[in-house]
């Protein structure tokens, strides 16, 4: 009898903060307390288009020896990184190594400064100024995993990036079930 190694442990890769406008409340505090309680050994942080509590996420995982993955979901252009749907024109990004944190903040102030946004005009979105992640990402993935529902978007970073190298850069699809729960039983069935 073969005996496989037991699975890795589970880790959430996609977590917001009170930091990430409209998308979350938790405090990193309890976030980082929860996680570690649960026996995780690492947790992200991946606010919407920021990395401002990436600091003190820090501090926090730092104290009970939990292993802080830095990351930020963008959001791009609903028309050109999404085919229309808004919630598919976003892609969260997680640094690898010190390159990828360099990227994902290049990334966010690419973001942040395309729309013409100031700390007294905070923007989502400007349909006269988008932001489209297709045309940024491709030039700065080198040490970022990138995780994403937008078929657009991994179309754009594959015909920019060419074949799958055993070195990266690393595409992930992100796969969601929306179907009611008969219909998902029936589907595996």
């Amino acid at each position: 009898m073969v005996r496989r190694p037991p699975a890795a442990p589970f880790v959430h890769l996609d977590v917001h903060s009170g930091h990430s406008r409209q998308a979350g409340v938790a405090s990193i505090e309890r976030l980082v307390a929860r996680a570690s309680a649960e026996g995780h050994a690492a947790l992200a942080l991946t606010d919407t288009d920021g990395a401002y509590g990436l600091p003190h996420f820090q501090v926090c995982c730092d104290a009970v020896d939990l292993r802080p993955l830095y990351g930020a979901e963008l959001h791009g252009d609903p028309r050109r990184d999404g085919g229309g749907d808004a919630l598919r024109a976003r892609a969260v990004l997680l640094a690898e190594n010190e390159r990828g944190y360099a990227h994902l903040c290049r990334l966010i102030s690419r973001r942040h400064k395309a729309e013409g946004e100031t700390p007294e005009r905070p923007v989502f979105f400007d349909e006269d100024r988008p932001f489209v992640l297709a045309d940024h990402l491709p030039e700065l993935v080198e040490g970022l995993v990138v995780l994403t529902p937008s078929v657009h978007l991994l179309r754009a970073l594959a015909a920019e990036l060419g074949p799958a190298r055993p070195d990266g850069p690393y595409l992930a699809a992100e796969i969601v079930a929306h179907d009611p729960p008969e219909v998902r039983a029936a589907l595996v069935a």
